[in-house]
């Protein structure tokens, strides 16, 4: 594998693979690493962490059509700080899941903005924003994220945010429900032309899954200024009662 601990691996128009693998950007206390993929670079590894440890700070930059990090499973904040930053056409994949915030202390964010920038777990691959730490996902100016399952805020301590904002961005929950806030705390934002899309349309937003836990859906307006129809949350049902 690859461990950046400090400074920049710039992987600029060639590639790196590591089957059976870890890419690490920032492993331990006191790092600050990061990972910049671009003019059509591509990383591929079993496992990708971006902030591994605490005290560990990580970025990872992927930015340019063509340019990808493709995963297994990919973790941003592994109790430690981490960045995801999928930028003008880049593509990041981990088919088996996504977690950002994991553990006690952790901070994890990723940002995928622009049109043609992807984040997507493939097949029943989830993506959890939100476990046991703080977890931020937004999704800017055309960008579009993907998962079979997004689950926010799944520790009791946990805290989560999602934004989906401007024309043509996109959130897709492939499967049926949406959780917003499991056992911690979770605020979905959609504004400014941003679209959530659960089950392909036949899906549900669950907020508060279960007793104690607090979810909010911000949709692009107040009680008694509602949103207008370009701000979109494409789900039938919203559930807004504690289940459990």
């Amino acid at each position: 594998g690859t461990t950046v601990k400090m400074g920049t691996l710039d992987v600029d128009g060639g590639s790196i693979t590591h089957s059976g693998a870890i890419m690490r950007v920032g492993a331990t206390a006191g790092d600050d690493g990061t990972l910049l993929v671009q003019n059509g670079g591509v990383v591929t590894s079993d496992e990708g962490v971006v902030g591994n440890d605490t005290g560990s700070m990580g970025t990872a930059t992927v930015t340019g059509t063509d340019s990808e990090w493709n995963n297994f499973f990919l973790t941003v904040g592994d109790e430690g700080t981490g960045a995801l930053n999928v930028e003008a056409g880049g593509v990041v994949v981990a088919s088996a899941g996504i977690i950002l915030g994991n553990g006690p202390g952790s901070n994890g964010t990723a940002t995928v903005t622009g049109i043609d920038s992807q984040l997507n777990t493939l097949g029943v691959g989830a993506l959890l924003v939100g476990v046991d730490g703080t977890g931020e996902l937004n999704v800017e100016a055309g960008g579009s994220v993907s998962s079979d399952e997004i689950i926010m805020g799944l520790d009791s301590s946990s805290m989560s945010t999602v934004t989906v904002t401007g024309a043509d961005s996109r959130l897709e929950n492939r499967s049926n429900t949406f959780v917003v806030g499991l056992q911690g705390t979770g605020v979905l934002n959609v504004a400014d032309g941003g679209e959530v899309i659960v089950n392909g349309g036949a899906g549900t937003v669950d907020l508060t899954s279960f007793g104690g836990s607090v979810g909010t859906l911000i949709n692009g307006g107040t009680a008694g200024n509602p949103a207008p129809a370009a701000w979109i949350v494409t789900a039938p049902t919203v559930l807004e009662d504690g289940g459990g």
